[in-house]
């Protein structure tokens, strides 16, 4: 799942549009709304030309795209020891 918001955040910020970025992937800007909104996933192949165009570094790209739109929970067990997973 992707991180929307963080996402957006980065096209926004470049001088990219959505029309652009499709062309650029190959794929109709419906489908790629539909991608960074969660409805569709995205190809492996496109995660990395988005982050080459976007400039990001492979930390942002996995936070963007893999990590980021996970809860990440981290609790006390009973028994002192700390846990912590995704969900």
């Amino acid at each position: 799942m992707t991180n929307t918001d963080k996402l957006m955040n980065y096209i926004v910020r470049s001088n990219y549009t959505l029309n652009t970025i499709a062309k650029i992937l190959q794929i109709s800007k419906t489908c790629l709304i539909s991608k960074i909104n969660g409805e569709k996933e995205f190809k492996a192949e496109e995660i990395i030309e988005i982050a080459k165009i976007l400039e990001m570094n492979k930390a942002e790209m996995l936070y963007i795209f893999l990590i980021g739109s996970r809860q990440f929970i981290y609790k006390e067990r009973g028994n002192g020891m700390k846990e912590s997973k995704y969900e």
